[in-house]
């Protein structure tokens, strides 16, 4: 751009600078049409000279005079002509009219017309030389203006295009749900910024997706084991609360329980009614064995007091199953000493422990009450008994006073019929006694 501006300021005065030499020639033929008149005219030579001196003079010429030494000498040629030779002439002959001969002028005028159309023709090559040379760097400009914006255009696709496409489809990705592509940017410009930044935001969401994920199936799991646990509890107050007439199942209870917990070790042992010493110790998927508590010294365990103990890397837990400051057996689990009860597991286990000591609790007042009306039927029909032998002994003693008095007077039919009556008494009262141990028996 600069070349073409410095070469448009020199061509900028080509145009006038041949203008004004082909002026030399209009005025050089018109200072010699003048000369030549054969009636003088003095003011229109002057005026034509003044006009010619001007031209010659003219500042469009000053560039080529100091710039262009083919120009100059061109110039200074036509000049020198001019004022040592064409000019005195035409003063002779404006003057004489003699001498010189026209001949001669007119020699002398072609001459100087050559010189000034060699003169021209050299400023009109050089005009084209200048536009040839602004044409050729148009071209150049041209062409370099294609290269620069085709360099350009591959930069900017490189790299602007590619990293906001890449920037695009990772933005794609990131509404789609996948986080784990990456941008790779070499460059350390705002794009390489923005990539590092999506980068960077892309693997925060990733790991607060995953956290909030993780969250959600811990949430989703501890919410399916609350339910299973409210589940099982239900139907463990359920089965305890309900009649049952062979009482309470306490394989399924712990088989159940062992099933909701996830742990496999885990024992129920129970006590007699009198609490004296264990009798039933039950395990998940085993029969009811009453002779398992001797076997594996169940006693020491319920005896043994603490709520954890690490022995060789197990780590025992031990429910107690307390009601009214009444033992009726505990709960024993065994863990490894690395996973520990988790706080769920041990709440769910002293739940389940406190609804079966519940449950026994219960059982054994129905048990109490049901002995009570027992004793309490038994001594009715002991009072009934006793109010029919009271009967029955004192017909036998009225009988006794009839015999009595039948021997005394030696009656021997009513002897006879006092002793009859007698028998028939005595079997009564022997019947009603067996009856009344029978009754009695059956309670």
């Amino acid at each position: 751009m600069l070349i073409s501006y410095w070469l448009s300021e020199r061509a900028e005065n080509d145009s006038l600078a041949i203008n004004v030499a082909g002026s030399l020639r209009v005025q050089t033929m018109r200072m010699g049409l003048v000369a030549l008149q054969e009636t003088p005219n003095t003011a229109e030579w002057v005026s034509a000279l003044g006009k010619l001196e001007a031209t010659w003079a003219h500042s469009v010429f000053t560039p080529f005079l100091y710039s262009k030494p083919n120009v100059s000498d061109l110039y200074q040629a036509a000049f020198t002509n001019w004022q040592d030779q064409l000019l005195p002439s035409l003063r002779e002959r404006q003057q004489s009219k003699q001498k010189p001969s026209l001949a001669q002028i007119q020699a002398q005028l072609d001459r100087q017309i050559t010189l000034l159309d060699v003169m021209v023709n050299s400023i009109q090559k050089d005009a084209e030389q200048k536009v040839r040379s602004f044409r050729i760097v148009q071209i150049v400009a041209l062409f370099a203006t294609l290269l620069v914006s085709a360099l350009v255009m591959y930069l900017l696709r490189v790299n602007v295009g590619q990293p906001l496409n890449q920037l695009t489809a990772m933005a794609q990705r990131i509404a789609q749900g996948d986080f784990n592509h990456k941008i790779y940017s070499p460059n350390d410009d705002e794009l390489g910024v923005l990539a590092n930044t999506f980068n960077l935001m892309s693997h925060s969401i990733a790991n607060n997706y995953d956290s909030i994920e993780q969250q959600v199936n811990e949430k989703t799991q501890a919410l399916q084991q609350s339910n299973n646990a409210l589940q099982f509890l239900y139907d463990t107050a359920k089965f305890i609360i309900e009649y049952n007439p062979q009482g309470i199942n306490y394989d399924e209870i712990i088989s159940r329980l062992s099933t909701t917990t996830g742990l496999g070790d885990i024992e129920l042992c129970l006590m007699t009614t009198e609490g004296s010493r264990p009798y039933l110790q039950i395990k998940p998927a085993s029969e009811i064995d009453k002779s398992l508590c001797a076997k594996q010294n169940c006693s020491k365990r319920i005896s043994s007091r603490g709520l954890i103990e690490i022995t060789q890397g197990v780590a025992i837990y031990r429910f107690q199953l307390v009601r009214n400051e009444r033992d009726y057996g505990l709960i024993v689990c065994r863990v490894p000493e690395h996973a520990l009860l988790s706080v769920w597991q041990e709440q769910l286990i002293q739940s389940t422990v406190d609804q079966l000591a519940i449950g026994m609790s219960l059982k054994t007042d129905e048990d109490q009450s049901c002995r009570l009306a027992i004793l309490q039927e038994r001594n009715a029909i002991a009072r009934e008994l006793h109010d029919s032998l009271a009967q029955a002994l004192s017909y036998l003693k009225i009988q006794v006073t009839r015999l009595n008095r039948a021997i005394g007077s030696e009656d021997k039919e009513t002897m006879y019929d006092v002793a009859g009556e007698l028998r028939e008494g005595l079997n009564n009262a022997y019947r009603q006694l067996c009856n009344g141990q029978v009754i009695l028996w059956g309670f």
